[in-house]
């Protein structure tokens, strides 16, 4: 029966196992492989890798098919896959542990021990709302790390999606029954996997649509070697940033080998797998590949310089480009009605929302805060509600036209936009909240007709 690598990584070259007469090394398996001799391992006397981890499915004994006599043993018919269960933990190091869908801490629901860290690593494709089900640590000490804001004692991180690794960390001294998180499964077909690359081997690493070289921007380490495998048969992906050395680092395209500062750039399509090989000599800053831009129709969204909603779109979920850092630019579609909570929070290179020609009625929560790049806005007449903190600390805003159609502005919804000089309020508007344009210091025009229930 085929092998299944769950995990492989040794010194490319040196470090070989050896299957049908194939040396295997660096990050590269003989998954789907299905041995016909015995399989050797070598490892020379020098450096050394983490090593791999072979698997092979067994049917339980309950499963096995009752022998039935016949003249001829027909072959069993050919049982469909169940598509496996997604969440966001991509991976946990340290003593928590992984249970389901569901992280826990050390030894929970029991106290946890002392001097303990982990890190909770996330598939930015597939987070959300973090549940917290169980949250109890020693207060102010030992801590769980959320996008750079700490909880303990019983304050967990719950509804935070995360943004970046979750790191947990108890002292030396008093320690509590812990805390257990969990984050919904997704189920897809293979046809539905929203991975923009299947599988990434190696010390490479994948955001959202891109892949990059090990520690990108900064220096990429020795003596290495990446897989990376794509979702689909051919994907166009677009090069935003390549500089190796010269011949001895190079990555691997379709059979071409690539190296240098402009050996690769721009838009390509591809159809195999890629792979990234450097040496132990010199370094340099690296690449980054990422799905070539074009419209995105969702549930799951990518991180782009610029994002393009297909029409068709009805909704841009929660936190769908939550701190989605190199965005600049988006254009939401006539179909789009409903932008969710946070769904741009964080963006801070966003400048240019294009949602004038859309039919967006709400404006969630946070879902533009803190983009501190945004400029202008011009919300559609569509608009009927401006949640909470919608473009909360948007410090370059300058001028707001808000729709013809908005009854409702929330709280703080403005609040922080120290850069807005310029407000249109319509007579539609019935309710503004406490705060709503707090510390907004270089206002100076308010346009509005508001006949009742305004809040300072």
């Amino acid at each position: 029966m085929p092998i299944q690598v769950e995990s492989f990584y040794t010194e490319a070259y040196f470090d070989t196992l050896l299957v049908n007469g194939v040396f295997y090394s660096g990050a590269v398996g003989p998954n789907a492989i299905i041995p016909s001799t015995d399989i050797i391992w070598f490892s020379d006397t020098d450096w050394s890798r983490v090593g791999w981890r072979l698997c092979a499915d067994f049917p339980p004994a309950s499963a096995l098919p009752t022998p039935v006599p016949s003249s001829a043993d027909a072959p069993p018919a050919p049982v469909p896959a169940t598509p496996a269960p997604m969440h966001m933990w991509a991976a946990v190091s340290g003593e928590c542990s992984l249970n389901g869908t569901c992280v826990e801490s050390p030894n929970f629901p029991q106290n946890y021990g002392v001097d303990q860290t982990c890190i909770l690593e996330i598939n930015f494709e597939l987070a959300g709302p973090i549940h917290v089900e169980s949250f109890n640590t020693e207060t102010y000490f030992d801590y769980l790390l959320v996008n750079d804001v700490k909880y303990f004692g019983t304050n967990g991180p719950h509804g935070i999606t995360p943004s970046s690794s979750v790191f947990w960390c108890s002292d030396t001294h008093v320690a509590q029954s812990g805390w257990r998180l969990c984050a919904d499964a997704l189920t897809f077909s293979p046809s539905e996997t929203p991975n923009f690359w299947s599988r990434v081997s190696g010390p490479c690493t994948a955001y959202s649509g891109c892949v990059r070289s090990p520690n990108y921007p900064l220096i990429y380490g020795e003596d290495h070697l990446c897989t990376i495998e794509l979702a689909a048969p051919s994907v166009t992906i677009s090069v935003t940033s390549f500089h190796s050395e010269n011949y001895a680092d190079w990555i691997l395209i379709d059979g071409v080998e690539y190296s240098g500062f402009d050996g690769i750039s721009g838009t390509m399509d591809v159809s195999s797998t890629i792979v990234w090989s450097a040496d132990h000599s010199i370094q340099k800053t690296g690449w980054e590949i990422c799905r070539a831009a074009g419209c995105q129709s969702g549930p799951i969204f990518y991180c782009e310089f610029s994002v393009v909603i297909c029409d068709g779109v009805t909704e841009i979920p929660g936190s769908s480009f939550q701190s989605c850092e190199n965005l600049s630019q988006v254009h939401i579609p006539h179909s789009v009605t409903s932008i969710g909570n946070s769904a741009f929070a964080n963006c801070i290179s966003l400048k240019h929302v294009d949602i004038s020609n859309s039919s967006v009625v709400a404006i969630g929560h946070s879902a533009f805060r803190s983009c501190t790049s945004l400029v202008d806005l011009d919300m559609p007449d569509s608009v009927t509600y401006v949640g909470p903190f919608a473009f909360y600390q948007c410090s370059s805003l300058r001028s707001v036209n808000i729709s013809l159609s908005a009854t409702s502005i929330g709280e703080s919804s403005f609040s922080g936009c120290t850069s807005l000089s310029e407000v249109n309020v319509p007579g539609s508007v019935t309710y503004v909240g406490p705060w709503a344009f707090y510390s907004c210091s270089a206002l100076r025009r308010v346009h509005s007709w508001l006949p009742y229930q305004c809040h300072r």
